[in-house]
């Protein structure tokens, strides 16, 4: 039996064109987030630090040079856009459960907002790009199955896996992603999906949804606080 700690990184981004406004990432080939202004990547996650950083890395740079490819510029961190632009996403938008975000502290997305008002009236609107941290904690075992086929024994050895990560352990790092990296990337102005204390489950176990992805992340420095900080958790869980 071998358990296996598994950490990785997915960032979201803007793009922008030659007169420096925002276009949708899908057209030009790039994947996106189901709210559709957002272009993602995911990194596949890795067993160690150094993987888990070189993934990522790897994953920035193919980004980059597409965008370069496209006369295209990332940003990150968060956007204003108008009204008018917001109604033009919203005809686009995904059909993502927003249900599926939960806070630890019970924080309701849903009462949350980004809009921008002078005079009771909305003028703007925030958009914000994230960096998810995607936590597993995988037990891998091989069972032999011995069978008989036209009179000779058989053995076939089956590997399997069970993923260990409970509710109680899942809530516990979150908060410790809140106290230990949080207040370290923060961005000069509130953003409702970048509050402390989001998560969402995943059949592997589940991610942490709280972080601004920030031109920062472009260092292995910025990185290693996040990535060391996710493996040192997870080694400490006696499961």
């Amino acid at each position: 039996m071998n358990k296996v700690n598994k950490v990785g990184l997915e960032a979201e981004f803007f793009l922008h064109n030659h007169k420096k406004e925002l276009v949708y990432p899908e057209d030009y080939g790039f994947d996106c987030d189901d709210f559709v202004i957002l272009g993602e990547f995911r990194a596949e996650p890795g067993n160690t630090r150094e993987d888990t950083i070189a993934n990522f890395i790897k994953e920035l740079v193919k980004v980059r040079r597409e965008a370069k490819e496209n006369r295209l510029t990332l940003s990150y961190g968060y956007e204003e856009i108008t009204p008018q632009f917001k109604s033009s996403i919203m005809k686009r938008i995904g059909s993502k459960n927003i249900q599926d975000t939960k806070n630890i502290y019970g924080t309701d997305i849903l009462t949350c907002s980004d809009d921008v008002l002078e005079n009771g009236k909305v003028i703007s609107t925030k958009l914000s790009a994230g960096l998810h941290v995607h936590f597993s904690k995988e037990v891998c075992f091989e069972r032999d199955i011995h069978q008989v086929i036209e009179g000779v024994n058989v053995k076939t050895t089956i590997k399997e896996s069970q993923y260990l990560l409970t509710m109680q352990q899942i809530k516990g790092i979150v908060k410790a992603m809140d106290v230990r990296v949080y207040p370290n990337f923060t961005l000069p102005v509130e953003l409702k999906y970048r509050q402390k204390g989001f998560y969402e489950l995943k059949p592997y176990g589940f991610e942490y949804r709280s972080l601004p992805m920030i031109k920062d992340f472009e260092e292995i420095s910025a990185l290693e606080n996040i990535v060391n900080t996710a493996f040192t958790m997870l080694e400490g869980l006696y499961v």
